[in-house]
């Protein structure tokens, strides 16, 4: 009986050490792949793949390590689970509290950036989710061509008397406030991808408006239909984004005045490019946003690849993510404040 009893409580520490073994690597995995992916990101094309993937795809051991230790009664493997748990839901899902401080005096300004999937799931929801976030500048991507195209501006004109409009390329702006000059700006040399600039008379005074619709990293049928070309893929899809950042970067720093760069950056908030486009620039997310921001797929959105971007001279008050029902993207909001002594 006691040979017997002795061996199952050495088969039980042979476990429960396994066990600890287990959890304890994951944890080192996880933060190998945090650290590879941030220190390496648009460099390699493998650290590409890791960064531009959903963040909570990492956390899926979870399900079986958790309760696992919680029947064993494993302490150690829990809190290695713990610390995964913290580390994959906050750093690497990028977990944000609203950082605001006192707001300056002066009007706010609601500005809503959004991808509209050329009004796909139906203009009359696509318009709904606008009308609820009710925006004073309004930043538009991929806007249909044609006759649903048409259908959506006139729209969108009744839903907002008296705003100017202005429409170019797959871009449109609707703007409470004048706008003032516009121009398209090439973010290649082959003009497959452009930026729409406006000068808007804003409540305090002129400001720039950049609206982006940056190149894709990776699309899902790349990955699984080609996954022998997915290395080439990502080489090409880094290099090219690396140089649309870098000649936006260019075109803002040729601005006077305030800067708010809008779109859909194609880019989670982390990694080369995303640290590119906010040089001398905040995410208003980042200020003023809680949880995760994500915004893709609407449905169930696990990626933030859709920014505000503002210079320094604004004032975020708050931020946030609006409805799913219009779009394959949700759209991002945000109330800010220009000083009047800017």
């Amino acid at each position: 009986m006691r040979v017997a009893a002795g061996k199952r409580n050495a088969s039980g520490r042979r476990r429960r050490k396994v066990l600890r073994g287990i959890c304890g690597g994951y944890l080192l995995a996880l933060l190998g792949v945090w650290a590879v992916s941030r220190l390496e990101a648009e460099h390699w094309w493998f650290s590409n793949l890791l960064l531009y993937l959903p963040q909570l795809l990492y956390g899926i051991p979870l399900l079986g390590l958790l309760p696992i230790c919680l029947l064993r009664k494993e302490g150690y493997g829990l809190l290695a689970c713990l610390a995964a748990a913290a580390l994959v839901l906050g750093p690497m899902m990028g977990f944000h509290l609203p950082r605001v401080g006192a707001a300056p005096q002066g009007a706010t300004l609601r500005i809503m950036t959004y991808n509209i999937w050329q009004a796909a799931t139906g203009v009359e929801r696509t318009l709904a989710v606008i009308q609820k976030e009710a925006p004073d500048v309004l930043a538009l991507q991929e806007t249909a061509g044609g006759p649903r195209g048409e259908e959506f501006a006139a729209a969108l004109q009744k839903l907002f008397p008296g705003y100017s409009f202005l429409r170019a390329s797959e871009y449109l702006i609707a703007s409470r406030y004048r706008i003032l000059a516009s121009e398209m700006r090439r973010l290649d040399s082959r003009g497959r991808r452009q930026t729409l600039w406006a000068q808007l008379d804003g409540p305090t005074g002129p400001f720039n408006l950049f609206v982006v619709h940056l190149y894709t990293a990776m699309h899902g049928d790349n990955v699984v239909l080609t996954p022998s070309d997915l290395p080439d893929y990502l080489g090409r899809t880094a290099s090219l984004r690396l140089r649309e950042a870098y000649t936006l970067v260019g075109a803002l720093a040729d601005c006077q005045g305030p800067v708010v760069v809008v779109g859909d950056l194609n880019t989670p908030p982390y990694g080369l490019v995303y640290s590119i486009l906010t040089r001398g620039l905040r995410d208003a997310f980042d200020v003023g946003g809680f949880a995760w921001g994500f915004t893709y797929p609407a449905h169930v959105p696990l990626l933030r690849i859709d920014h505000i971007l503002v210079s320094a001279r604004w004032h975020v008050r708050r931020a946030w993510v609006g409805g799913g029902k219009g779009s394959d993207h949700r759209p991002v909001v945000a109330d800010l404040v220009l000083p009047a002594d800017h």
